[in-house]
């Protein structure tokens, strides 16, 4: 609920994630170099008046959202470093 609904945005880096997920769980976000003016144009702007059961669920989906980001960014991980290994594994099975 977060997030206007069916917008398109171009490209962004992911640095500025880390600020926008702060903002809306409502954190004050450590030291970083991402900045929420790049990514804040996708949020709605919403009523700070909401029931309990709203804030709730908004807080629900945030960290949702902040989980997904942050598996992906796991799997990414994982992939590189396995191709890295497979290609160290790779080359020294050559030189041998």
């Amino acid at each position: 609920p977060a997030f206007q609904k069916n917008l398109e945005v171009g490209p962004f880096e992911t640095v500025n994630i880390y600020p926008l997920m702060c903002h809306i769980l409502g954190i004050q976000p450590e030291v970083n170099d991402g900045h929420l003016s790049v990514t804040k144009h996708m949020l709605v702007i919403s009523d700070s008046r909401g029931s309990g059961d709203e804030k709730t669920n908004y807080l629900k989906n945030a960290f949702t959202g902040l989980a997904a980001v942050a598996g992906f960014l796991v799997v990414t991980f994982i992939a590189i470093m396995s191709q890295k290994m497979l290609k160290r594994k790779h080359k020294n099975k050559r030189s041998d």
